[in-house]
């Protein structure tokens, strides 16, 4: 019975499914005999040994994958432990075959980690390896069951391995898919589609009867606006343009984007399953009835953003962005969603489950928001605001922002530019405000912008900045003023010269200003560079000199003294 079990077990977990539930099973079992022979409390070893199991069958019923990691990870360390033992005694067959045996470990977790297809194949591979050699090991012993058995495990393993290699052959070696190649290769799928019409088109065998690589790079999509009913897998995309794109009905399954652009695309009734999203930006766009399974979207920004009908799932949304989003019924469960923030959005019918909020910034929308299930709260960082421009990311802000997260903050960006200001209403406003405070003088105010703020008038555009300003203020502890363009003259009381270059309103200035008034009022940190230090200066009535020559672009090195 034991040489059968031996022989099914191998061919069993070729199934994942079943796999899982052997592992179960199985672990269930150590556990209970260990527990009721009382062996698990023999010694320390026993102990770790009990407490592992416990842990990976736990995991296996909430969390199969973190299950299979700390079982691998354990192995790892069984593995190193007796490479150690045999190398102090010596023992260099038996260290050569423990060196590979750690060596296929890493390999397979590696795999698993990242789904690159070179890694699985040299870790499928080397199990078929394991295998042969195991069927030579029966085969010398004179059991024709085993080596039979063994050969073909290992004849299964390979033929799996060969789409990885497939894959992994075109990624390094196959063509490189240019503009024209892409627009060729939709036109192909539309006239696949119109045969098989209720069939997704597989891209990756458009790719693959071409010997195309897998990795698609400043490929522009909105030249072909309309990507449906396709289904990729396994590509990357890389620095791809998909903006204003139009996505229906399709699948994207382990696919990786990195820097991709979705800004104003309209997505809908397409799924995302274990896909990679690498800081990327959705500005302006419309998602409706979508889902994002098992995704890494870190850092995503959401900016302005319609959501309708969409679900993330076991999807890690560490800081990303849903500023001034309009959401109904969107779903969050079993997510991460540290850090995201959540400033302007508008929320109807939306619910967040079993998710990670640690440190969110929730703000207005945390009244609306729905929160079930076991979720994880609480604010252990200071939060420092920053003034962001979402549609055109600044590199110095996002260095700044980068150091204060290193440094154990919070960051809540807003935006410079805030929606909803008439900007010739703005310009006519300041114009006639500072005429008026020329003749009327300042009175309480220490500077043209500050006594612009205290007087604007409720129904004004000033009074908006003003109170949109207070509403940053409310979620925050300290202000981070970053670089940008020159300030307006007009609000140190200055003639704009020649080469003064300003934002296209006082919209960024007035709001800046707000938000330092805020936060002088309730005794707030602020720090400013470069133009936030301008600002800064400005606030409080100081002048500027508008161009330094030779001042542009270089590095100034600062030397604090105690």
């Amino acid at each position: 019975m034991q040489r059968v079990a031996d022989i099914a077990l191998p061919f069993l977990n070729l199934h994942a499914g079943t796999a899982r539930c052997l592992s179960l099973g199985m672990g269930s079992a150590r556990v209970w005999t260990q527990i009721t022979d009382g062996s698990w409390k023999m010694s320390a070893t026993s102990v770790a040994i009990c407490a592992r199991d416990i842990l990976c069958t736990g995991l296996m019923l909430v969390a199969p994958m973190g299950g299979v990691l700390i079982s691998l990870a354990v192995r790892m360390g069984e593995h190193t432990y007796n490479l150690a033992i045999h190398l102090s005694n010596k023992e260099w067959k038996e260290f050569g075959k423990e060196l590979l045996r750690l060596s296929s470990t890493t390999i397979y977790l590696g795999s698993i980690l990242t789904a690159n297809a070179a890694l699985l194949f040299v870790s499928i591979t080397t199990q078929a390896l394991f295998e042969l050699g195991a069927s030579f090991g029966a085969y010398n012993e004179g059991k024709w069951p085993e080596t039979l058995s063994n050969l073909l495990l290992a004849a299964i393993r390979l033929h799996g391995a060969r789409p990885h290699y497939s894959r992994a052959k075109r990624h390094y070696f196959g063509k490189e898919l240019t503009q024209s190649d892409a627009i060729r290769l939709l036109e192909k799928a539309e006239e696949l589609k119109k045969q098989n019409p209720d069939q997704p088109i597989e891209f990756e065998k458009l790719l693959e009867s071409e010997n195309y690589s897998n990795t698609l790079q400043n490929i522009d999509y909105a030249t072909e606006k309309r990507l449906s009913s396709l289904r990729f897998t396994h590509i990357q995309f890389k620095d791809c343009n998909f903006t204003e794109a139009e996505i229906e009905k399709a699948v994207f399954d382990t696919c990786r984007f990195a820097r991709d652009d979705f800004t104003a695309a309209r997505i809908e009734d397409t799924r995302f399953d274990r896909c990679l999203f690498d800081q990327s930006k959705w500005v302006d766009a419309i998602v409706q009835r979508t889902l994002f399974s098992h995704c890494a979207m870190r850092d995503a920004v959401f900016y302005r953003a319609d959501l309708n009908d969409v679900r993330f799932s076991h999807t890690n949304l560490h800081r990303a962005c849903f500023n001034d989003s309009t959401q109904k019924n969107v779903r969050w469960n079993n997510s991460n969603l540290q850090e995201s923030i959540f400033l302007g959005a508008k929320t109807q019918n939306c619910t967040i489950k079993d998710s990670d909020l640690t440190n969110a910034a929730l703000c207005d929308a945390e009244e609306s928001l729905q929160l079930k299930g076991e979720n994880l709260l609480g604010k252990t960082k200071p939060v420092v605001s920053i003034t962001w421009e979402f549609a055109h990311e600044k590199h110095y802000a996002k260095i700044i922002c980068d150091k204060l997260r290193q440094n154990g903050a919070m960051v809540l960006k807003y935006q410079g530019t805030p929606e909803g200001i008439d900007e010739d209403a703005l310009s006519l406003e300041v114009t006639e405000g500072l005429s008026r405070l020329q003749s009327e003088g300042l009175g309480d105010a220490r500077s043209l912008g500050e006594a612009l703020l205290l007087q604007a008038k409720p129904e004004s555009q000033i009074h908006q900045l003003f109170q949109t300003a207070a509403k940053i203020d409310r979620y925050t502890d300290a202000v981070m003023l970053p670089g940008g363009h020159d300030i307006e003259p007009e609000l140190y009381g200055a003639t704009r010269e020649e080469d003064t270059y300003t934002e296209s309103s006082f919209r960024k200035s007035l709001l800046e200003m707000g938000v330092l008034k805020h936060a002088e009022t309730a005794d707030k940190k602020v720090m400013g560079i470069c133009r936030g230090a301008q600002m800064i200066n400005t606030y409080y009535g100081g002048t500027l000199n508008q161009d330094v020559e030779d001042h542009m672009g270089v590095f100034q090195e600062i030397y604090p003294t105690p």
